[in-house]
């Protein structure tokens, strides 16, 4: 935990940016954790970011304030921020940008919650747009996913054993309905798209 009367902190936003040094009041303090999400003013409005941990340098001049600690724990652990510092130096980018791209936008947005109808656990309800006509497909995938060797991959993921597998999927509306499948089973993952095209899907 960063403990002091007036930390300076590191924090990176998910834009094409490096990490931007703020002071971070005392009682804030206290809680401040790497990894966890703050709200900080950057370029004219409150914008949420991740603290990467304590500045090394303390900038001349006015620095701007921390003004909000979100949550209770990190939702970037140590492994995670140095893969992305590696990550950001192996492909030569800002690491906002790879930040941009490990979390979902949601986590820095706020999200309204919507009174719906209570629909059964295993069906994702994350579709968008003009892919409302794919949730039949959604459906006949989630049965068959506990079959064959996805039933064999989910079981590796569950008991914590480390293993490779080749999945053949028969449809995209399967590899979106085994991916929930798998993220629900864990925190973090790591999803490597072919196409930069694809990304929007995920």
């Amino acid at each position: 935990m960063i403990k002091s009367s007036m930390d300076f902190l590191d924090v990176l936003f998910p834009v094409n940016l490096g990490p931007l040094t703020y002071r971070c009041p005392g009682e804030l303090s206290e809680r401040a954790e790497p990894g966890m999400i703050v709200s900080a003013p950057l370029r004219n409005k409150v914008t949420k970011g991740i603290i990467m941990g304590r500045s090394l340098k303390v900038l001349p001049g006015e620095t701007k304030e921390i003004l909000a600690i979100h949550g209770e724990t990190p939702v970037l652990g140590g492994k995670m921020i140095h893969l992305l510092k590696w990550m950001a130096e192996y492909y030569l980018s800002e690491e906002g940008f790879v930040l941009k791209n490990m979390l979902p936008r949601e986590a820095f947005t706020k999200v309204k919650q919507k009174k719906t109808k209570i629909r059964h656990p295993s069906v994702p309800t994350l579709v968008r747009g003009d892919r409302e006509g794919l949730k039949g497909d959604y459906l006949s995938s989630l049965k068959n996913i506990n079959s064959g060797s996805g039933c064999r991959i989910l079981d590796s993921v569950k008991e914590d054993r480390h293993e490779t597998f080749l999945l053949h999927a028969p449809s995209s509306a399967y590899e979106y309905s085994f991916l929930i499948q798998i993220l629900s089973e864990i925190r973090d993952a790591i999803v490597l798209a072919p196409e930069v095209s694809l990304t929007g899907n995920l």
